[in-house]
């Protein structure tokens, strides 16, 4: 185990050997089963490393100027090793009941976790040198996946907008409306050149990757194979690069049909699957002409509610909360996602 001042030393030698390396743009996903995967030029995801031993999903990774990986795990923050899948508790950030409570974790050009605690709607920071953790904002604001780092700005889903914290002013803006289509945004992540803007990525509850255009406010899904996975988090090599950025970005207002024609390259349910009835009580049935593999319900956190596989004609719902859901559906032609609303009567 580094002391302290052994891990100052360590991240300043690293970050001064980075300042005159060219800059990999590289992104990695984590999993549900904790996992890590290299997303590959060729459109593949590459396995990196598997962590166990936690007990608790890693609800998100970041990674340090020094390509040091770091995971979020309830209130926890976690050191990994991507050589052997080994981790070390760093650090736990305040806590609540909800293990739901940190969902997000980016790291910033100054060696600084940050994660929003989605209980108490504030923005934290963690030094990974001084190991110690800062109340930074009260954000008001919560969000079911990542946080990443874009011009200055901490971004990060809270639907149906994309936000921006700007890391100088401390101003909440929102800068971009997810379609519907989209769902649930979980993984963020940036391909950037330090503040001249750069690609922002998404990854939604179904496994998608996708494209977010802050500028013209469109939406591409990538074709990259990610092989059924479920994803949780989303890193990249940069993200750091644009921390001390200084831009104000201008803000958008979302309306009905802003939310369902914003996007572009969409991916058309390959069959058309009905679900009915919606509000649903207790059993909620499925017309489709073609086998179901397999079901998974999420509720409006993006936490898997329920998974189940060889459905046939109805699943039922009766022991969930009243409220609305997330229902996805995959079949040997395709997926298919549709929003839902549970009453109890």
């Amino acid at each position: 185990m580094l002391t302290r001042i052994e891990r100052s030393i360590f991240l300043l030698l690293a970050c001064l050997s980075i300042a005159g390396a060219s800059y990999g743009q590289t992104l990695y996903i984590s999993t549900a089963e904790n996992e890590i995967f290299q997303i590959k030029d060729d459109n593949t995801i590459s396995l990196v490393t598997s962590v166990s031993g936690l007990g608790k999903s890693i609800f998100d990774i970041a990674i340090s100027p020094s390509n040091q990986f770091y995971g979020i795990v309830a209130d926890e923050i976690i050191e990994i090793d991507i050589q052997n899948g080994s981790f070390t508790r760093l650090n736990t950030l305040p806590r609540w009941i909800n293990d739901n409570t940190y969902t997000s974790l980016v790291c910033s050009d100054k060696n600084e976790l940050y994660a929003i605690n989605n209980n108490s709607l504030e923005l934290y920071k963690y030094s990974i040198e001084d190991d110690t953790t800062e109340l930074v904002a009260k954000i008001n604001a919560t969000t079911p996946g990542d946080l990443t780092i874009y011009r200055g700005s901490l971004v990060f889903p809270e639907f149906p907008y994309l936000k921006a914290f700007n890391l100088t002013d401390k101003t909440l803006t929102n800068i971009f409306c997810i379609p519907v289509v989209n769902g649930l945004i979980w993984g963020m992540g940036v391909q950037s050149d330090r503040c001249d803007g750069g690609k922002v990525f998404g990854t939604s509850a179904v496994g998608e990757i996708w494209e977010f255009n802050i500028n013209s406010g469109n939406t591409t899904i990538l074709p990259i194979n990610t092989m059924g996975v479920t994803i949780y988090g989303m890193a990249s090599d940069n993200e750091y690069l644009s921390t001390d950025c200084q831009f104000q970005f201008e803000p958008r207002l979302c309306g009905d049909d802003t939310l369902n024609t914003s996007a572009t390259n969409l991916p058309l349910p390959a069959i058309q699957i009905d679900l009915y009835p919606n509000p649903v009580l207790e059993n909620l049935h499925i017309d489709s002409q073609q086998s179901i593999q397999q079901l998974s319900i999420y509720d409006i956190s993006g936490k898997v509610i329920t998974t189940s596989r060889n459905i046939d004609k109805q699943v039922f719902v009766g022991d969930l909360a009243d409220g609305i859901y997330l229902v996805a559906l995959w079949t040997e032609k395709g997926y298919y996602t549709k929003k839902i609303v549970k009453r109890s009567r």
